[in-house]
């Protein structure tokens, strides 16, 4: 055999060991690509839920300021009427000489 032969025959080795070496490679660089895949789909999803759940959460939060408006509005109604009640007795009682009571 010639010496271009081998040189020839040694780079076809180098070559194939190299083949051999960009599979195995190619391989394992697929492995982390498929799994930030699957964590960005995860992801993906878990916003949508988180989404879904805060624009139900603010549904629900006005809903209940909407029911705290209406308790605070009959809270006030309720004061002034125990105010006006409270002065009403105090009067008839000045009227009926009952201040002592």
């Amino acid at each position: 055999m010639s010496e271009n032969e081998q040189v020839l025959q040694a780079v076809m080795e180098l070559s194939s060991k190299m083949d051999e070496h960009f599979k195995a490679l190619n391989g394992r660089m697929n492995s982390p690509e498929s799994r930030m895949d699957s964590l960005e789909n995860r992801m993906d999803s878990l916003e949508e839920k988180v989404e879904r759940n805060h624009s139900e959460l603010l549904g629900k939060i006005n809903t209940i300021n909407e029911r705290l408006d209406t308790i605070d509005e009959k809270l006030g109604i309720l004061a002034n009427d125990t105010l006006n009640t409270k002065a009403e007795v105090k009067v008839l009682k000045k009227a009926m000489n009952m201040t002592n009571l």
